[in-house]
């Protein structure tokens, strides 16, 4: 059995209050079981005035999470909120870990930081939720491919640390291990037991995407040089979207189809070479095909609302919810729109409790053929994980 509560303040500068309104709304010595873990999400101003740190210390259990722009656990939302969702269960155990720097190397870190936390379980793990770090040299996608090595049949639901201070930057943004800190490690938690979990992901609507797609004809990781054997700026100055490579390609994700039975996947314009080259959020291979999408403010919240009718017929209690950074910037002035919105409809169920906020990158499994789920990194996205 697993059961989920939620906490929330928005106290910034008083430690002592803020661990006052976490204890007494957990209310821990009547509501947790044998085993818990608390997901904590907040602005980095949490972080930076010791709040962080001292809740996590006044907790009887491990504390793992990243830092966001905006967060809503059930029946309270807020960008300056710190909102923490607590899973606890009697068969259920869970392992909480953190791995050494992943500056310089990330396949030694990870398998060091997952052996340990496996040793504490009794079997295997049905479940990885793991927070990465925002680094330039070091891509979400690069992490969870790391991650399925060590352990493919482990699905990993996550998000990737953002921060609204510096939103081109992200120097200032965080993952979070028992009140600690981090800009270049991954913080996880395994959990074992009797669990399983439904994934969703919802990206643009099919009617935000062209019909056109093109073939990849030359890329290489992430970096892509060629569609149709023609430069990819070119194709883009075809589509009369050659705009796109001066900064303003953030709401039109491109979709990319792998061909392995899994739907397309939305990849975010990081930046492009003198070369030309257009380098993107996440692997784009020779062979694959993409189409271009388009996000606005509507479709941001029709796709999260046609995802969210879906989590209301499941008949689970533990919600997760993360929402890709782009969807906010989408939502312009209206920044608490899909936060709003998220709230309106899980509220209505009193069985569920909930933690939703926004990250720079979101790692959901997918469903591929035979319903077999492969781990993948995404952008642009809305991503549930219900248990």
């Amino acid at each position: 059995m697993i059961k989920a509560i939620t906490a929330h303040t928005f106290e910034i500068d008083d430690t002592d209050r803020a661990v006052s309104d976490i204890c007494t709304q957990l209310d821990i010595g009547r509501s947790l079981y044998a085993h818990s873990v608390g997901i904590m999400s907040c602005s980095s101003e949490f972080v930076e005035t010791g709040v962080v740190k001292a809740i996590a210390e006044a907790l009887p259990f491990e504390v793992i999470g990243c830092t966001t722009v905006g967060t809503a656990v059930s029946s309270a939302l807020g960008e300056l909120m710190l909102g923490l969702i607590v899973l606890t269960g009697t068969d259920i155990i869970f392992s909480a870990g953190v791995s050494a720097s992943l500056t310089d190397d990330q396949d030694a870190p990870l398998a060091a930081a997952y052996r340990r936390a496996r040793d504490r379980l009794p079997g295997e793990p049905a479940l990885m939720i793991a927070f990465t770090p925002m680094m330039k040299q070091v891509t979400g996608e690069m992490l969870v491919e790391t991650l399925t090595k060590i352990n493919p049949a482990l699905p990993i639901f996550g998000a990737q640390a953002v921060d609204y201070i510096d939103i081109t930057e992200f120097s200032k943004s965080y993952t979070l291990f028992n009140g600690e800190f981090f800009q270049d490690v991954l913080s996880f938690v395994l959990i074992y037991g009797d669990l399983h979990p439904s994934f969703f992901v919802a990206s643009v609507s099919n009617m935000h995407i062209q019909r056109q797609k093109a073939v990849v004809t030359k890329s290489e990781g992430n970096c892509v040089m060629e569609v149709n054997g023609m430069p990819l700026l070119t194709y883009l100055e075809k589509l009369g979207m050659l705009g796109l490579h001066m900064g303003t390609g953030l709401s039109f994700p491109f979709m990319v189809d792998y061909h392995d039975g899994t739907e397309p996947v939305p990849r975010a314009i990081y930046s492009v070479h003198p070369e030309g080259y257009v380098i993107f959020s996440g692997r784009v291979p020779v062979g694959a095909t993409v189409a271009v999408g388009e996000m606005d403010y509507p479709d941001v919240l029709h796709t999260a609302r046609e995802t969210l009718t879906k989590v209301t017929k499941q008949k689970k209690t533990c919600v997760l919810l993360f929402s890709c950074l782009i969807r906010y910037i989408v939502l312009g002035a209206d920044t608490t729109a899909e936060m709003e919105q998220v709230r309106s409809i899980l509220d209505s169920d009193k069985e569920k409790s909930y933690q939703f906020f926004y990250s720079g990158g979101e790692i959901c499994p997918v469903y591929g053929e035979k319903g077999k789920l492969v781990n993948r990194f995404h952008n642009c996205s809305f991503i549930v994980c219900a248990l």
